[in-house]
């Protein structure tokens, strides 16, 4: 059961009074209404698209990418031209953050890191934040 044709275009308003904006121009933002400002949102934000297209190719060629091959794509996506200076978005929230926080491993020892800055993480964490932030608990919505 989905929405009626009436449904869909009261929830979507008219297309005149959208704002647009060029895909080059902006990134993927999260789906979860924080944002303040008009955005271009899909679920789980750039990374969310990046591992869906990922997903999608396996799934036409019948193939899985290594770790390596998936590590090379990411890199050349990340140095594309029209991305710009526009970060790579990630959709978590402040639950996922505070359980990355209390099991994050530092110096060996998990549970001793404070008030975590996840966009600008103190260099000494950010090896482990490199490991951990993946994990499922450790995000809102990856597909």
């Amino acid at each position: 059961m989905g929405l009626s044709a009436s449904q869909l275009k009261q929830l979507l308003g008219r297309p005149q009074d959208a704002t647009y904006t060029k895909i080059d121009d902006t990134s993927f933002g999260s789906t979860d209404a924080r944002e303040t400002e008009p955005i271009i949102a899909t679920p789980g934000g750039d990374f969310g698209e990046f591992i869906l297209a990922l997903a999608e190719y396996e799934t036409l060629t019948k193939r899985a990418f290594t770790a390596v091959e998936v590590q090379k794509i990411l890199t050349a996506w990340l140095d594309w031209a029209p991305r710009g200076s526009h970060p790579l978005t990630l959709q978590t929230d402040e639950a996922a953050i505070l359980h990355l926080q209390r099991n994050l491993h530092y110096n060996g020892v998990k549970g001793k890191v404070v008030a975590l800055d996840i966009e600008t993480p103190k260099p000494e964490y950010v090896d482990e934040l490199l490991k951990d932030l993946p994990a499922s608990k450790n995000q809102v919505c990856l597909v």
